[in-house]
């Protein structure tokens, strides 16, 4: 598990130095932090962008056995 938090420090450290990048330049290293935790722990699916529900539009969800967690 410390593997997944390193890799993901290291990762969004590079991006960070560089004055372009945005918001959006992090996200994809957030979806593997967030696979790799959940997966340890038999949660499959993460998805990126789900569609509104009742007003609310989160950037990512953490969906087990088709109810979301996160």
């Amino acid at each position: 598990m410390q593997n997944i938090f390193n890799n993901y420090i290291q990762s969004i450290s590079s991006k960070f130095s560089h004055l372009e990048t945005s918001e959006m330049g992090y996200r994809a290293d957030f979806e593997i932090l967030l696979k790799g935790i959940f997966e340890s722990i038999n949660v499959k699916r993460v998805d990126h962008d789900p569609k509104a529900r009742q007003g609310n539009k989160p950037d990512f969800i953490v969906i087990n056995k088709d109810v979301p967690i996160l």
